[in-house]
């Protein structure tokens, strides 16, 4: 959750280098897996993850590999490569942007724009980072 006054935008960048809503930043090493980075816990209406995986062959470090998100009944996957995944089926986004009134994504130069209706929530991913974004004022 948000400070009051604190920045409105989070992000992961590459190699697990993250920044809080707050405006701290740290730095990631923990092991691959699926981590949940942000949780609406007072009305359950969205969730957001991130898949991390090994990304050297020492296995030391863990890169971003894709995100999940949640938000009512609807859920989406994005991959590197502008892939999706929704319902078991994958797309790719650049050929065929997605909406079902709860969750749209689409193409905006090389990043795959995620906006929930829900919380007014914008996820941005380059295959690289993710930034997610809040236009209300959470406290």
């Amino acid at each position: 959750v948000a400070e009051v006054g604190a920045s409105h935008t989070c992000s992961i960048l590459g190699n697990a280098h993250m920044q809080t809503f707050g405006g701290r930043r740290y730095q990631f090493s923990g092991p691959s897996c699926t981590y949940a980075l942000l949780i609406d816990n007072e009305k359950l209406s969205f969730a957001f993850y991130a898949d991390f995986t090994d990304c050297s062959s020492s296995r030391m470090y863990v890169c971003l590999e894709s995100v999940t998100i949640y938000s009512g009944a609807s859920s989406i996957q994005i991959y590197r490569g502008w892939i999706i995944n929704v319902g078991g089926e994958k797309k790719a986004v650049f050929k065929d942007p997605y909406d079902d009134g709860t969750i749209s994504v689409k193409m905006s130069g090389y990043d795959v724009v995620a906006t929930l209706a829900a919380g007014d929530i914008t996820i941005t991913y380059d295959g690289l980072a993710v930034k997610m974004e809040h236009h209300t004022s959470w406290q």
